[in-house]
């Protein structure tokens, strides 16, 4: 089995952020997350779970942490 040696490693033992709430969606009660880690390379991973979206749960990749943060208030705008 071959293994990158430059492969993106999550090395952080916290998120950079962490929110998990509950929504209510269709009239039924939900919990929805959304959580982030700063890779080393500067790179941002994000994991969301939100039931009202399909698919429900997703993995995005961020160049930096300036464009997530971007990310982040325009969700607030929402």
């Amino acid at each position: 089995m071959y293994v990158n040696p430059d492969r993106e490693l999550l090395h952080a033992s916290q998120a950079i952020r962490s929110i998990i709430e509950e929504v209510v969606v269709d009239g039924r009660k939900s919990v929805r997350i959304h959580t982030s880690w700063q890779l080393e390379n500067g790179r941002v991973l994000l994991y969301e779970y939100s039931p009202a979206n399909c698919p429900a749960s997703n993995f995005s990749v961020y160049e930096c942490l300036e464009d997530y943060n971007e990310l982040c208030r325009q969700l607030e705008l929402l």
